[in-house]
């Protein structure tokens, strides 16, 4: 019989697969969600390319602080 996670640092997936998760970033650094080994590549189909791999992606949005003054 398996018990499931006590360990309150541990947060599991939820996409149903029962197995931590942890967080994925995009080259920046920037959290984009959650993931476990199981549903990663799914759920980082939804990002460009270029945000998982070029810190220089282009964004509508400011990223940076100097862009907010």
């Amino acid at each position: 019989m398996t018990l499931p996670h006590t360990n309150p640092y541990v947060r599991l997936c939820d996409c149903g697969s029962g197995l931590p998760s942890y967080w994925e970033y995009d080259a920046r650094g920037i959290e984009l969600c959650r993931a476990c080994n199981k549903c990663r590549k799914r759920k980082l189909s939804h990002y460009r390319p270029d945000v998982l791999t070029d810190p220089n992606y282009w964004a509508l949005e400011p990223t940076d602080e100097e862009d907010y003054e």
